[in-house]
């Protein structure tokens, strides 16, 4: 939220896996659940998801360039975070 305005900048949803997000019949993150919503909108968010690119291409974002730079240099400087086998 705007901290002048109070209007709403963003939003964001998410689930975890079952099998993460309860443990011992208890919520692990509960400062994080968000009210439920209704079967339809729930149905509208799981198909909005499912069409998302999870694995997008980002090597043609130009705004990134500067990006893959600093993060090759911080790579480079320790062998052991090479992505390459050595």
């Amino acid at each position: 939220m705007d901290a002048i305005t109070g209007e709403i900048l963003g939003y964001a949803r998410w689930s975890n896996p079952i099998s993460q997000a309860i443990v011992d019949g208890e919520p692990v993150w509960p400062e994080a659940q968000v009210p439920a919503v209704s079967r339809e909108k729930e149905a509208e968010i799981s198909r909005v998801a499912e069409t998302a690119a999870w694995d997008p291409d980002y090597t043609s974002d130009p705004l990134l360039d500067g990006v893959w730079e600093i993060e090759k240099e911080i790579l480079g400087r320790k062998e052991y975070m090479s992505e390459t086998p050595l």
